[in-house]
Protein backbone atom coordinates (compact mmCIF):
# COMPACT_ATOMS: atom_id res chain seq x y z
CA UNK A 1 0.00 0.00 0.00
CA UNK A 2 2.49 2.34 0.98
CA UNK A 3 4.52 1.63 -2.38
CA UNK A 4 1.15 2.36 -4.05
CA UNK A 5 0.82 5.40 -2.91
CA UNK A 6 4.35 7.00 -3.19
CA UNK A 7 3.83 5.68 -6.64
CA UNK A 8 0.59 7.67 -7.59
CA UNK A 9 1.88 10.37 -5.32
CA UNK A 10 4.90 10.64 -7.62
CA UNK A 11 2.80 10.41 -10.93
CA UNK A 12 0.94 13.48 -9.59
CA UNK A 13 3.71 15.62 -8.75
CA UNK A 14 5.12 14.67 -11.98
CA UNK A 15 2.00 15.66 -14.09
CA UNK A 16 1.74 18.82 -11.70
CA UNK A 17 5.36 19.79 -12.73
CA UNK A 18 4.09 19.00 -16.68
CA UNK A 19 1.11 21.47 -16.03
CA UNK A 20 3.34 24.14 -14.47
CA UNK A 21 5.95 23.96 -17.62
CA UNK A 22 2.98 24.38 -20.10
CA UNK A 23 2.66 27.72 -18.19
CA UNK A 24 6.18 28.48 -20.09
CA UNK A 25 6.33 31.47 -22.29
CA UNK A 26 8.31 29.25 -24.88
CA UNK A 27 5.53 27.84 -27.05
CA UNK A 28 7.27 24.49 -28.09
CA UNK A 29 7.82 23.52 -24.67
CA UNK A 30 4.24 25.14 -23.29
CA UNK A 31 3.00 22.68 -25.98
CA UNK A 32 4.74 19.67 -25.63
CA UNK A 33 4.77 19.89 -21.64
CA UNK A 34 0.64 20.06 -21.98
CA UNK A 35 0.64 16.97 -24.60
CA UNK A 36 3.03 14.67 -22.09
CA UNK A 37 0.40 15.76 -19.17
CA UNK A 38 -2.35 14.62 -20.78
CA UNK A 39 -0.67 11.65 -22.04
CA UNK A 40 -0.41 10.74 -18.59
CA UNK A 41 -3.63 12.20 -17.43
CA UNK A 42 -6.05 9.91 -20.01
CA UNK A 43 -3.05 6.84 -19.05
CA UNK A 44 -3.94 6.81 -15.46
CA UNK A 45 -7.75 7.59 -16.00
CA UNK A 46 -7.25 10.88 -14.21
CA UNK A 47 -9.28 14.15 -14.35
CA UNK A 48 -7.38 17.36 -14.48
CA UNK A 49 -9.81 18.07 -11.15
CA UNK A 50 -7.49 15.01 -9.38
CA UNK A 51 -4.33 16.36 -9.38
CA UNK A 52 -4.95 20.35 -8.72
CA UNK A 53 -3.96 22.23 -5.75
CA UNK A 54 -6.89 23.12 -3.61
CA UNK A 55 -6.29 27.14 -4.19
CA UNK A 56 -7.23 27.71 -7.59
CA UNK A 57 -5.79 31.27 -8.86
CA UNK A 58 -6.50 32.77 -12.28
CA UNK A 59 -3.66 31.80 -14.69
CA UNK A 60 -2.63 33.25 -18.01
CA UNK A 61 -1.64 31.37 -20.98
CA UNK A 62 -0.66 31.64 -25.01
CA UNK A 63 -3.68 29.85 -26.69
CA UNK A 64 -2.49 30.63 -30.63
CA UNK A 65 -0.16 33.20 -32.65
CA UNK A 66 -1.82 34.37 -36.10
CA UNK A 67 -1.75 37.09 -38.38
CA UNK A 68 -5.16 37.32 -38.62
CA UNK A 69 -7.72 35.45 -37.08
CA UNK A 70 -10.41 34.05 -39.18
CA UNK A 71 -14.17 34.61 -38.49
CA UNK A 72 -14.78 30.45 -37.93
CA UNK A 73 -11.62 30.78 -35.54
CA UNK A 74 -13.03 33.47 -33.46
CA UNK A 75 -16.32 31.65 -33.16
CA UNK A 76 -14.71 28.96 -32.34
CA UNK A 77 -12.71 30.36 -29.54
CA UNK A 78 -15.56 31.90 -28.39
CA UNK A 79 -17.62 28.82 -28.08
CA UNK A 80 -15.27 27.24 -26.44
CA UNK A 81 -14.39 30.03 -23.68
CA UNK A 82 -18.13 30.05 -23.01
CA UNK A 83 -17.86 26.09 -22.02
CA UNK A 84 -14.61 26.10 -20.37
CA UNK A 85 -15.83 29.56 -18.13
CA UNK A 86 -12.47 31.10 -19.67
CA UNK A 87 -11.72 34.43 -21.75
CA UNK A 88 -9.44 35.03 -24.52
CA UNK A 89 -7.18 38.60 -24.94
CA UNK A 90 -6.11 39.53 -27.92
CA UNK A 91 -2.75 41.55 -28.12
CA UNK A 92 -1.66 43.12 -31.24
CA UNK A 93 2.37 42.77 -31.25
CA UNK A 94 3.84 43.89 -34.30
CA UNK A 95 2.00 42.48 -37.31
CA UNK A 96 0.64 39.39 -35.40
CA UNK A 97 -2.39 38.73 -33.21
CA UNK A 98 -1.56 36.94 -29.99
CA UNK A 99 -4.51 35.21 -28.02
CA UNK A 100 -3.94 34.54 -24.05
CA UNK A 101 -6.52 32.21 -22.72
CA UNK A 102 -7.19 33.69 -18.97
CA UNK A 103 -9.05 31.52 -16.15
CA UNK A 104 -8.70 29.08 -13.69
CA UNK A 105 -5.95 26.74 -14.20
CA UNK A 106 -7.22 23.41 -15.00
CA UNK A 107 -9.91 25.59 -17.38
CA UNK A 108 -7.25 27.27 -19.22
CA UNK A 109 -5.73 23.69 -19.09
CA UNK A 110 -8.93 22.37 -20.61
CA UNK A 111 -9.68 25.34 -23.51
CA UNK A 112 -6.44 24.98 -25.24
CA UNK A 113 -6.46 21.25 -25.08
CA UNK A 114 -9.80 21.68 -26.88
CA UNK A 115 -8.93 24.62 -29.25
CA UNK A 116 -5.91 22.28 -30.45
CA UNK A 117 -8.00 19.30 -31.23
CA UNK A 118 -10.69 21.25 -32.32
CA UNK A 119 -8.84 23.67 -34.74
CA UNK A 120 -6.91 20.51 -36.18
CA UNK A 121 -10.01 18.94 -36.91
CA UNK A 122 -11.80 21.59 -38.44
CA UNK A 123 -9.15 22.56 -41.12
CA UNK A 124 -8.14 18.94 -41.39
CA UNK A 125 -11.86 18.06 -42.58
CA UNK A 126 -12.00 22.00 -44.75
CA UNK A 127 -8.80 20.35 -46.83
CA UNK A 128 -10.33 16.70 -47.36
CA UNK A 129 -13.70 18.67 -48.49
CA UNK A 130 -12.47 21.77 -49.70
CA UNK A 131 -13.15 20.44 -53.84
CA UNK A 132 -16.50 20.02 -53.04
CA UNK A 133 -17.50 23.33 -51.53
CA UNK A 134 -18.13 26.91 -52.81
CA UNK A 135 -16.76 28.51 -49.78
CA UNK A 136 -13.93 26.83 -47.22
CA UNK A 137 -14.83 29.58 -44.65
CA UNK A 138 -18.54 29.03 -44.76
CA UNK A 139 -18.14 25.07 -44.07
CA UNK A 140 -15.85 25.98 -41.56
CA UNK A 141 -18.83 28.16 -39.77
CA UNK A 142 -20.56 25.57 -39.92
CA UNK A 143 -18.98 22.63 -38.30
CA UNK A 144 -18.39 25.44 -35.60
CA UNK A 145 -22.03 25.99 -35.07
CA UNK A 146 -22.93 22.29 -34.87
CA UNK A 147 -19.97 22.22 -31.51
CA UNK A 148 -21.68 25.15 -30.32
CA UNK A 149 -24.90 22.96 -30.25
CA UNK A 150 -23.16 20.30 -28.49
CA UNK A 151 -21.07 22.40 -25.66
CA UNK A 152 -25.23 23.95 -25.11
CA UNK A 153 -26.55 20.47 -25.01
CA UNK A 154 -23.44 19.30 -22.42
CA UNK A 155 -24.92 21.97 -20.73
CA UNK A 156 -28.45 21.77 -20.62
CA UNK A 157 -27.45 18.37 -19.25
CA UNK A 158 -25.13 19.31 -16.30
CA UNK A 159 -28.01 21.73 -15.25
CA UNK A 160 -30.29 18.78 -14.83
CA UNK A 161 -27.84 17.15 -12.59
CA UNK A 162 -27.97 19.95 -10.09
CA UNK A 163 -30.59 20.20 -8.04
CA UNK A 164 -30.09 24.38 -7.68
CA UNK A 165 -30.45 25.45 -11.42
CA UNK A 166 -29.10 28.94 -10.53
CA UNK A 167 -26.11 27.53 -9.30
CA UNK A 168 -24.18 26.87 -12.83
CA UNK A 169 -25.34 30.58 -13.61
CA UNK A 170 -23.41 31.62 -10.43
CA UNK A 171 -20.37 29.80 -11.76
CA UNK A 172 -20.33 31.40 -15.12
CA UNK A 173 -21.15 35.21 -13.53
CA UNK A 174 -18.79 34.64 -10.75
CA UNK A 175 -15.68 33.18 -13.42
CA UNK A 176 -16.94 36.20 -15.96
CA UNK A 177 -16.05 38.29 -12.89
CA UNK A 178 -12.48 36.67 -11.56
CA UNK A 179 -11.40 36.75 -15.18
CA UNK A 180 -11.92 40.12 -16.42
CA UNK A 181 -10.87 41.48 -13.02
CA UNK A 182 -7.59 39.89 -14.02
CA UNK A 183 -7.49 41.42 -17.18
CA UNK A 184 -8.46 44.63 -16.03
CA UNK A 185 -5.84 44.89 -13.31
CA UNK A 186 -3.02 43.51 -15.76
CA UNK A 187 -4.10 45.33 -19.10
CA UNK A 188 -5.91 47.49 -18.05
CA UNK A 189 -9.55 48.55 -20.33
CA UNK A 190 -10.19 46.12 -23.31
CA UNK A 191 -12.79 46.04 -25.89
CA UNK A 192 -15.16 43.07 -26.86
CA UNK A 193 -15.90 42.34 -30.91
CA UNK A 194 -19.16 41.77 -31.52
CA UNK A 195 -19.13 40.13 -35.59
CA UNK A 196 -21.41 39.18 -37.77
CA UNK A 197 -20.57 36.83 -40.61
CA UNK A 198 -22.00 36.87 -43.81
CA UNK A 199 -21.99 32.91 -45.44
CA UNK A 200 -22.84 30.80 -48.29
CA UNK A 201 -26.23 28.47 -47.44
CA UNK A 202 -24.90 25.81 -49.34
CA UNK A 203 -21.24 25.43 -47.88
CA UNK A 204 -22.69 26.44 -44.60
CA UNK A 205 -25.20 23.62 -44.40
CA UNK A 206 -22.68 20.79 -45.16
CA UNK A 207 -20.34 22.01 -42.44
CA UNK A 208 -22.94 21.54 -39.73
CA UNK A 209 -23.39 18.22 -41.19
CA UNK A 210 -19.77 17.23 -40.92
CA UNK A 211 -19.49 19.26 -37.57
CA UNK A 212 -22.44 17.00 -36.04
CA UNK A 213 -19.47 14.03 -36.18
CA UNK A 214 -16.88 15.86 -33.80
CA UNK A 215 -16.91 14.74 -31.03
CA UNK A 216 -15.94 16.90 -27.56
CA UNK A 217 -16.96 14.29 -24.90
CA UNK A 218 -12.99 13.20 -24.67
CA UNK A 219 -11.87 16.88 -24.33
CA UNK A 220 -14.06 18.89 -21.93
CA UNK A 221 -13.57 19.40 -18.12
CA UNK A 222 -13.70 21.78 -16.57
CA UNK A 223 -14.26 23.22 -13.03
Amino acid sequence: MYNENLKSEKLINKIKKLLALSFSPNESESAAALLKATELLAKNELRIEDIRDECSIIKENVLDVVSIIKPWEEKLISCITKATFTEVLVLHIKSYEHLRIIGRESNVITAKVLYEYLHETIRRKAKLFHECIDDVESFSLGMVESIKGKFEQRLAKEKEKVANKKQIVIIEKGSKKENMDYVKRKYGKTNERDNWYGVDENSYGLGKSIGKKISIDGQLSSE
